[in-house]
This record gives structure tokens, sequence and C-alpha cells, in this order.
């Protein structure tokens, strides 16, 4: 059968920025890819596959880039971020770039694609990623419907489907942040689902190691007190009556800084019943303040 050719459709976006602020070539581009591969014939059972992701323009000179990341690493007296309305984006001449890492894009975008896809993808830019992985999850598809279709003879509901969303988000502090999302159904009895968050500093990627070093027990009495308070129990049988799994618990390497708080992201399964849904746990960041955890 001739195989269907993969749209690759890239589109420059503005990230966050004001219109009076969008004078250079932004960094921040865009890839969406939506294909319908049947397994035989139209009317038959298919693969759907579906993909919007965004990824930085590497390439740029460092002193464009190195202008940007100013604006978005600009600290105040709270170590919260200026606001990018208060920053311009003039090309900053040698003197005068900014001491602090330049975050290098090119280890956001590895990081990004070993995530969505998979590490043996991880040396490919983007777009090969995106056009090997779909080449990848359709071989897996039509071999599955081949061996169930020499099974059973009634194949009309062997449908397949894969959604993976990511996006660069302005949390509002101190990090980059990248927000990945991804759906699939390969049967059973309902879709999984999994929402991972990467972080970035001028050091490249931070984990919870990183932030919280060898106080992470400390750090996971604070999360799971949160969790009681969310869900408004006093303990772990309490937890168990709303479904979830306390015996499971840990403290979540995905998470995310909002205005006042660091929020911990737990996929279906992972500390609750499916039905749960993906389970976020907001810390006050003057909670993690009072325990040392954070300045």
């Amino acid at each position: 059968m001739r195989k269907n050719v993969l749209a690759l459709m890239v589109s420059l976006t503005v990230l966050a920025m004001p219109k009076a602020m969008a004078q250079l070539n932004p960094l921040v581009q865009h890839l969406e890819v939506k294909e319908y591969v049947p397994y035989d014939t139209i009317d038959g059972p298919a693969c759907f596959f579906e993909l919007s992701m965004d990824y930085f323009l590497e390439g740029a000179s460092d002193r464009f880039r190195a202008s940007i990341l100013k604006a978005n690493f600009s600290f105040g007296k709270n170590r919260s971020l200026t606001s990018q309305s208060e920053v311009g984006f003039q090309e900053l001449k040698p003197d005068v770039l900014p001491k602090e890492p330049v975050l290098n894009l090119g280890i956001v975008n590895k990081a990004v694609i070993e995530n969505a896809f998979g590490k043996e993808y991880g040396r490919e830019s983007m777009l090969l990623a995106a056009a090997h992985y779909r080449d990848a999850m359709v071989d897996d598809y039509r071999k599955n419907v081949k061996g169930l279709l020499e099974a059973v003879s009634d194949a009309d509901n062997l449908e397949y489907s894969y959604y993976i969303k990511g996006e660069v988000i302005d949390t509002g502090k101190l990090f980059v942040t990248y927000r990945l999302e991804k759906s699939y159904y390969t049967g059973g009895a309902h879709p999984m689902h999994e929402l991972t968050y990467l972080n970035f500093d001028g050091n490249g990627l931070i984990s919870l190691e990183k932030l919280f070093g060898d106080r992470q027990d400390v750090l996971e009495k604070a999360v799971f007190k949160a969790l009681l308070d969310k869900e408004g129990v006093k303990n772990a049988e309490g937890l168990k009556e709303k479904s979830y799994f306390p015996d499971q618990f840990k403290v979540s390497e995905d998470f995310y800084v909002n205005r006042d708080s660091i929020v911990f992201v737990y996929d279906p399964y992972e500390i609750a019943a499916y039905s749960n849904g993906i389970v976020e746990v907001a810390v006050p960041l003057k909670t993690l303040k009072k325990k040392g955890l954070w300045e």
C-alpha cells in the first residue's frame, strides 16, 4: 500500500510578547501534523495521528539570543520576574551581555523531543523526530491490527489515536517552562493521558534534586500535607476513601511555578484512580520558605 505523505506545517509564533515588542523574529516555532491513516479501506479501521508542538529556533546569534533571554530572566528583589513590558528587545552589545548563563535552546529542544517521542529521537531535529515517530506509530498500528485480524473477523473498532500537544508557557516565575500533553488510545476501556512539565534555567533542565538537594524528604511531607488540605481530609485513610493510593505517593518530577506556589502534577493512576483524572497539588511558596526549602 502507498504510504501517506506526512504533512508538516511550520509557522512562526510570537510567545507572550505585547504587540509593540514583537520587533525581532521570534525564537519559538510551531509544528502541526494531522493525519488519518486507514489500515486498508477508507471505511475500515484507521490510525489517527495529531501533533501540535512548540519548539525553539536554533542558530540565532548569541547576542540576539542573550537579548531575548535577558528579558525572560530579569529578576526582581523577590526573585520574581520583572514585567516583560518593562524590558526592551533591542540587540545587546557585547559589553552589556547578561552575566547569567544563557539558556542553550538546543538543550531545550532535545529534552522536549526525548520526552515527547523517546530518547532514540534525541539527536534529530523536531521535524525529523516528528516524522520518524509518526512512521513508527503507524507501523506499530499496522502490525497490531494485522495480528488482531488474524484472531477476529470484525475489526471495525480497531482504531488507534495518538495526540501530542507541547507548548511553552509563561508561568510568571523564574523558569522557562514547557508543558507536554500526550493522549493515546490503543484499545482497552479508555484512552491514556500523560502530562509532563519541563523547567529550564540558564544551566539547563531543572530537577527536584537540583532545586531541593538532600531535603526532598521535607518536601515530600509538605506536598502530602498540601494534598490532604486539597481533599479536605486528615490522613491517608481519608485519601483512600477518595480513590487515592497514598502508599504510592511521592513528589512528582512534573511541576510548574505560578504566582505564589509550586504546582506538582500527577497523571491518572500515578497516585489515584483513573476517575480522579490528572491531579494537581499546589504548595504555597510561603510554606516552602518556612521550611527552608525556598529562598
